[in-house]
């Protein structure tokens, strides 16, 4: 797989005040002057955060990164504009891409289909609007660090230093300030970043794509430690028959050429299996005997 790596950064919106939702103190506030006070600190906290926000925020470019091509960067005057030429380009992922984030399933992906909503961009059908990404089309290397914990954190500048790579050139918090007084500047922090969660997605996260279709199908072989299958018939050469030899009774010789559907006998097979080897392969799901499949690659069928 190739990595296509995306990053959005935003900017507080210049009417973001209008659109910050109303601070009250606790009812325990009785002193004027400590309401007044905890409301200003609270609203400061607010507008700090704007760009966080999509009631708040604008998209004020998106860095792409893809295998072997240099960053690339969409930018301009009229947000609507930007997101839109965002998606055209997000639409170019060929099969063997997949989309790169760092806490793009909290941030970048639900900031860039909000503020599309709220200026009429249009979102395309294949965007999961549930956030239910398929494994193979988008990998967060923060929910990958969080390995199903959702309480732990971390930031890319500390996971990337953890691992032995460069830190951060600043903070994304600076970007507008950045942005508005030196361009270049800030797109080389944004072009930083993109190529740090690259490198982090080669170490965590790239494994090679097995076609399972290739694989040879496992084969359960008869031995003393496999106990026969309470209910289910033998076939030659099983302890079924040797009891049936000891008392008398025959098997008849159809039994024993014709073997039950089902069974696939090769030379490597003995005659006698479990009940579980003689089953074709898709009921080897439905029987519960999984074998050894990473979870992070989706299996549309399992080979007969």
């Amino acid at each position: 797989m190739k990595a296509f790596v995306i990053d959005l950064e935003t900017a507080a919106r210049s009417d973001a005040p209008s659109f910050l939702p109303e601070v009250t103190a606790p009812a325990n506030y009785k002193d004027a002057v400590k309401i007044e006070a905890y409301v200003a600190e609270k609203r400061a906290t607010q507008l700090e955060n704007a760009a966080l926000n999509a009631e708040t925020a604008r998209v004020l470019c998106v860095g792409i990164l893809r295998n072997g091509l240099d960053a690339q960067f969409i930018h301009g005057h009229e947000e609507a504009a930007i997101l839109h030429k965002t998606w055209l380009e997000l639409e170019t992922r060929e099969a063997d891409e997949i989309f790169v984030t760092f806490n793009g399933s909290r941030f970048d992906w639900p900031m860039l289909a909000r503020r599309c909503y709220a200026l009429g961009v249009p979102v395309p059908p294949w965007f999961p609007a549930d956030g239910r990404w398929p494994h193979r089309t988008h990998c967060d290397l923060f929910t990958l660090w969080q390995a199903g914990d959702r309480q732990e954190s971390i930031s890319l500048d500390r996971l990337a230093r953890l691992c032995g790579l460069p830190a951060k050139t600043g903070s994304g918090a600076d970007f507008a300030k950045l942005w508005a007084a030196n361009r270049n500047a800030a797109l080389d922090y944004l072009r930083h970043d993109l190529k740090l969660t690259r490198d982090l997605w080669q170490r965590m996260a790239n494994r090679p794509f097995i076609d399972w279709s290739d694989l040879p199908r496992p084969v359960i072989r008869a031995t003393d430690d496999v106990p026969p299958v309470s209910g289910a018939e033998t076939i030659t050469g099983s302890p079924s028959a040797a009891a049936n030899e000891q008392t008398g009774s025959a098997i008849p010789a159809e039994r024993e050429e014709r073997p039950k559907p089902g069974t696939r006998r090769t030379e490597e097979q003995p005659a006698s299996v479990p009940f579980a080897a003689r089953l074709p392969g898709r009921e080897w799901i439905r029987a519960g005997l999984f074998f050894p499949c990473p979870s992070s690659l989706d299996l549309p069928f399992l080979p007969d």
